[in-house]
């Protein structure tokens, strides 16, 4: 065979064999038909992968015509699952009432705990009475079925089924949980019915279900504002827990910050902290008004938390009341340096230099804050050496020299070094070895170094020295 031939017949067979893989690719991906699929599911011979796959599949494909097959295999514990999973997804009311008729006569509990559990995933109306019956069995795994059943089903028949049953306290959970998810469900002109239905949540459930239909209470009530105070101030720590995550989110907007400014007062201490750190999370500039007034708390809590609301939504005009606070190692005064740290505008630079320059108490706090707010002009202030006569104060000065300077204020560190008493030189060297490693250029530190040195005795000039080893 000549070469040309030969390659001809290849390719025909390489066509040939893709034809042949396209074709079986083809009826592969062809969907099995409604009534083969039913043939293999309601088949006791074939296969449990095979009868499983085609119940799966009948999910998609399923017509009424299925329903005698799914029917058969309702309560056989073996497949009942996997066909009640197909009625479930089904159209129509025909599947509905095979679910119902067959969970009305089972006499396997476990089967018609299952379809209960379809009959509330298909939100059947139908099924109400049938659930709310089915409260009343001995068999706790029944009644829970109901409960959520009624609950996804969320109709006012649902709604009144669940408001009469009372919940032993093995089932109160589930029974709030369904109580709260049928009040939010009810359309609009049932407002006044989901607020009832919330308030039952609210007398009888557990601290979770409670925060939900606090939450829930407020979203429907007139005036939101107002339930939300009303939860905050009560005893109930799970309404205060629900109110505060209100507050936190921000959805209820500025009538609800301004409606909590009157009762923050009437709090208990730990929650007036907790509105005020949320306000503060939500970086509330509404809530300015409310922190100004929880400065003079007595509470050095509340007074905290109030400084470092502040911090995010305070102004120059609450720098003077911050100030005041700022002396001092315990709380307030950490928060207010915090405060006024973050506080923009030129007026609260000032008034925390004329404190700095006006000395006393309040010098070292007026320098941290300075130093906080990056106010580089304090360097000139920072380079009298009388500030170096008290060890203490002299220690957090050179601090600040060290985070404010820069490479360039080397030379009038080194003066500064100079005129110091040389028992205080001690608390610049740290100061002057970082910023001789600033410097732009390490000759020019060394040579403003060297010439340091050279103005001290021999003795004095140890230091710098070695400063000047470590420069490399």
């Amino acid at each position: 065979m000549k070469a040309g031939e030969e390659h001809s017949q290849t390719l025909k067979c390489l066509s040939l064999a893709a034809i042949m893989a396209l074709l079986a690719l083809s009826l592969r991906a062809a969907p099995p038909s409604e009534d083969a699929l039913l043939k293999i599911a309601g088949d006791a011979k074939a296969g449990v992968v095979e009868r499983t796959r085609a119940l799966a599949d009948l999910r998609a494909v399923a017509t009424d015509r299925a329903i005698p097959t799914l029917a058969s295999l309702l309560n056989d514990r073996a497949w009942s699952f996997s066909a009640r999973s197909v009625l479930e997804v089904m159209p129509g009311v025909a599947a509905e009432r095979t679910l119902l008729a067959t969970m009305e006569s089972a006499s396997d509990a476990t089967l018609r705990t299952g379809l209960i559990n379809s009959l509330g995933n298909r939100r059947s109306a139908a099924a109400v009475p049938a659930c709310a019956k089915t409260l009343s069995s001995p068999d706790p795994a029944l009644v829970s079925a109901a409960l959520n059943a009624l609950g996804n089903i969320a109709t006012a028949e649902a709604a009144h089924a669940l408001s009469v049953y009372e919940a032993p306290a093995t089932l109160n959970r589930e029974w709030a949980d369904a109580l709260v998810r049928v009040a939010v469900s009810l359309p609009p002109p049932n407002r006044d019915r989901s607020i009832e239905l919330l308030r039952i949540v609210l007398a009888k459930g557990p601290p979770p279900q409670v925060t939900a239909a606090t939450m829930a209470l407020a979203r429907h009530s007139a005036q939101p504002a107002a339930a939300v105070v009303a939860a905050l101030t009560a005893e109930d720590r799970a309404m205060n827990v629900a109110a505060l995550a209100l507050i936190r989110s921000g959805e209820l907007g500025p009538e609800l910050t301004a409606a909590l400014g009157p009762a923050r007062p009437s709090l208990p201490l730990d929650l007036q902290v907790q509105v005020l750190s949320v306000l503060r999370d939500r970086g509330d500039r509404a809530a300015a008004p409310i922190a100004r007034a929880a400065l003079t708390a007595s509470a050095p809590a509340v007074r905290a938390a109030a400084a470092q609301l502040l911090s995010v939504v305070g102004e120059p005009a609450d720098a003077p009341a911050l100030v005041r606070m700022m002396i001092g190692a315990e709380e307030p005064a950490p928060s207010a340096r915090l405060a006024l740290a973050r506080i923009p505008g030129e007026e609260t630079t000032s008034l925390l230099l004329d404190s700095f320059l006006g000395g006393g108490e309040v010098r070292a706090a007026a320098l941290e804050v300075l130093v906080s707010r990056g106010h580089r002009p304090l360097l000139k202030e920072l380079l009298h050496a009388e500030i170096y006569a008290d060890e203490a104060f002299g220690a957090l000065a050179a601090d600040a020299l060290l985070s404010l300077g820069s490479g360039d204020d080397l030379g009038a560190v080194l003066d500064l070094h100079h005129d110091v008493p040389a028992s205080r030189r001690p608390l610049l060297e740290t100061a002057v070895r970082r910023l001789a490693a600033k410097h732009s250029s390490p000759d020019e530190a060394a040579e403003l170094i060297v010439a340091a040195a050279k103005k001290l005795p021999v003795s004095e000039a140890t230091q710098l020295f070695l400063i000047l080893a470590g420069i490399g």
